[in-house]
């Protein structure tokens, strides 16, 4: 009994001791920026071309990044969701505190386009359907 018990423990610890990337953090880092909209079109950028391999089921992706020179009064990481499936796109303010604002009908052709603009939120949130008041997220 105790050996099964020793074995036990190993395989737990084995399993959790490995590096597999992104086995706990759901987040991919794109990196750090020096403005949240250099970040945020980046993410879009990040986002539009992983697309035809994002996931149709009710997966979100989700992508952070730093902001090199967040003020001392701001979260220096934030965070863009997209779930394919539904089509909405989540911006978290936070990680890993959840989505604070989102956009619905967020399709490939609005996430193209805001990838060519220069500020890539202010785009979805013209094209797309806010949950929020417009422009309430992009301060």
């Amino acid at each position: 009994m105790k050996i099964r018990s020793a074995i036990s423990i190993l395989a737990v610890v084995s399993i959790f001791s490995c590096k597999e990337p992104n086995l706990f953090n759901s987040y991919r880092d794109i990196g750090s920026f020096s403005t949240r909209i250099e970040g945020q079109n980046q993410a879009i950028s990040h986002i539009l071309g992983k697309y035809g391999s994002l996931s149709t089921n009710d997966k979100s992706y989700k992508v952070k990044y730093t902001r090199s020179n967040a003020p001392s009064s701001e979260h220096p990481q934030n965070a863009l969701w997209y779930n394919k499936s539904q089509e909405v796109l989540g911006l978290e303010v936070s990680p890993p505190d959840g989505v604070s604002c989102s956009w619905k009908n967020v399709t490939k052709d609005i996430l193209e386009r805001a990838a060519k603009s220069s500020n890539a939120m202010l785009t979805i949130d013209s094209l797309a359907v806010p949950s929020q008041p417009t422009n309430t997220c992009l301060r």
